[in-house]
């Protein structure tokens, strides 16, 4: 997997602030790129042109605030960059394939005003029971993004994990590390910065993160950060992989133990549950789950997973 850090952290900026101006000049200023290049660099990592991932993220924003918001059509359409909800329907039109107004009426899930403002806390007729409720702080984290698709089986999931991993262990595969999009400077300073990792005795705790519950719900594409906290990367971290904070709030945390092929279904079940309760920033806040890798390193052994659900604070 090449990395590119800087652009990793910038999808991570985009994804966070949909509802300002997302300019290119602006954007390719803060990765030091002129306009040019910025697009040029862009393009060939995400397959796509900047107005191009901007636009489909803000419409996968609002067609799953139509299926579980009660905001009106009209105040999305503002929230997702158009002056007019005509010019908002017909953009929704060619990605959603019907107009926003019966993507909603059509969604066998879409609650009323009651519901959607009910407790995000209570789990009550839920058969999966939050192991605990409270507060996290902010958290700096590492990570590589994992594109998927559907709920079952996710091979570049596994593939960033071992391209982190590839990073951190004392004794990485050579080619893990040639793979990574770093210079020789940055590979000599993280080949020093192995001896102290290793001295850890802690098993390194990976996170998987994502505010894409659009495509999970749905089954379709979605995006998954992979990575751990920051403290557990080398010093010269910011050069090795993306970077970005987990917002703190209040969150709710379910236990599993699962197949790994069977963790995006777990957690997409206790999450729909709830998403009804929960409020239109929860909703498309970070959730993530914490866990480590078997000692064996084998796949097809169970796992135990924390996932976390934010709520209202």
């Amino acid at each position: 997997m090449i990395v590119q850090p800087h652009l990793l952290s910038l999808s991570a900026y985009i994804d966070q602030n949909l509802d300002k101006d997302l300019p290119l000049s602006s954007l390719a200023k803060r990765v030091g790129l002129s306009p040019f290049h910025f697009h040029r660099k862009f393009g060939a990592y995400f397959g796509e042109s900047l107005h191009q991932h901007i636009k489909r993220l803000r419409l996968e924003r609002a067609a799953f605030q139509l299926t579980y918001g009660s905001k009106a059509v009209c105040d999305i359409a503002q929230a997702s960059g158009y002056k007019t909800v005509s010019a908002f329907s017909h953009a929704f039109s060619g990605f959603a394939g019907q107009s926003p107004t019966r993507y909603r009426s059509r969604s066998p899930t879409n609650g009323s005003a009651a519901d959607a403002t009910a407790s995000s806390a209570d789990f009550s007729h839920s058969a999966n029971r939050p192991a605990w409720i409270g507060e996290l702080a902010p958290q700096a984290f590492a990570f590589v993004r994992a594109a998927g698709h559907g709920r079952g089986a996710q091979p570049s999931v596994r593939e960033a994990i071992g391209t982190i991993a590839g990073i951190v262990e004392p004794t990485p595969k050579a080619e893990a590390v040639a793979s990574s999009d770093i210079g020789d400077g940055d590979r000599a300073a993280i080949e020093g910065d192995r001896a102290s990792s290793a001295s850890s005795s802690r098993p390194l705790e990976f996170i998987a993160a994502t505010t894409d519950f659009y495509g999970i719900v749905n089954g379709g594409n979605f995006r998954i950060d992979v990575g751990l906290d920051a403290d557990r990367m080398p010093h010269d971290r910011e050069k090795a992989l993306g970077m970005q904070m987990l917002p703190g709030g209040r969150y709710a945390r379910f236990d599993f133990i699962c197949m790994p092929d069977e963790l995006i279904g777990r957690a997409y079940r206790v999450a729909i549950h709830g998403l009804r309760g929960l409020s239109e920033n929860a909703r498309t806040s970070s959730h993530f789950v914490r866990f480590t890798l078997p000692e064996s390193g084998a796949e097809d052994e169970p796992r135990r997973y924390q996932f976390f659900m934010p709520l209202d604070a």
